[in-house]
């Protein structure tokens, strides 16, 4: 659905994200209405590694998302935190590396406000995956559901 969102709520017109091999460098930026609010560099396959390290830092198997779908009006239709789990996993590369992540303002793209406080180890991961139905975590606008 173009400028919207899949119904897990998953947002689909607010960044475009490109990812890119540059000499021995992986560079990652993502764009809001055509600036740069994000760049994430990393060496290119690095140190091999395992998928498990990844999810103990951070599960990318679960996304929470905020689903907002609107009436005609604009009155809110549906306002609900969301979370849904990967299924059938396989990786086929995992890599990890000295990064660094630098975030630029932008009006529009409150990212910045969360600061760099310190370098970590960054990863890379290719995978395949089936994307499966979630469950409501929260309902905004009917209380009884959860």
């Amino acid at each position: 659905m173009a400028g919207g969102r899949e119904f897990h709520g998953q947002p689909k017109r607010i960044a475009d994200v490109r990812l890119r091999s540059v000499g021995d460098m992986h560079v990652g930026e993502v764009f809001h209405h055509g600036l740069c609010i994000f760049t994430g560099t990393m060496q290119y396959k690095a140190r091999p590694s395992e998928f498990f390290r990844v999810r103990d830092l951070v599960d990318p198997v679960s996304n929470i998302n905020l689903k907002i779908v609107n009436h005609i009006d604009l009155r809110p239709a549906i306002k609900q935190l969301t979370i849904r789990d990967l299924t059938d996993i396989k990786v086929s590369d995992c890599y990890e590396a000295d990064c660094t992540a630098d975030i630029h303002p932008a009006a529009t793209a409150p990212l910045y406000r969360l600061p760099v406080v310190g370098f970590l180890t960054g990863y890379y991961w290719r995978t395949e995956f089936r994307l499966v139905g979630g469950r409501i975590l929260h309902d905004y606008l009917s209380p009884s559901v959860a």
